[in-house]
């Protein structure tokens, strides 16, 4: 899979697929992500997923997934691989985050095995954190 730099229509149509959004944000409205385009956050994927990092500053992205199920497992590793070497390589990250819902095993499954360490379970938030520091990821 090759990753490519994705528009804000594109996101968009794969945020709010019914497949992906009960995962993103529970509710009724269409969410965009138009605000996300700003220049400062980095957006990769393909037609069968979208991969953000938001800029939190200092060299340190947040780190989101969403995929459709025919782009999940392999192709989402190697599609999320792919976008943290754009990432560390051409943008010079430092560190990525990601609270990942535990709910969602599979995409907490995923990221481990990217390499992210987790950073524990926030119980309240029912959310595990994870963090990718530049250094160790193979550059």
């Amino acid at each position: 899979m090759v990753i490519q730099q994705l528009d804000n229509q594109l996101v968009d149509i794969i945020i709010n697929h019914p497949d992906v959004r009960p995962t993103v944000e529970k509710g009724d409205h269409y969410i965009t992500s138009a605000e996300l385009f700003n220049g400062e956050n980095i957006i990769y994927g393909s037609p069968l997923g979208a991969i953000l990092f938001v800029h939190k500053g200092g060299g340190v992205y947040e780190g989101h997934i969403a995929f459709l199920p025919q782009g999940r497992g392999k192709a989402a590793l190697q599609a999320c691989s792919e976008a943290l070497d754009h990432l560390f390589r051409e943008h010079k990250a430092r560190k990525v985050v990601a609270s990942i819902p535990l709910m969602l095993r599979p995409a907490r499954f995923l990221v481990r095995r990217l390499g992210f360490a987790s950073e524990g379970v926030d119980p309240a938030k029912s959310v595990e954190h994870f963090v990718m520091e530049a250094e160790s990821w193979a550059v």
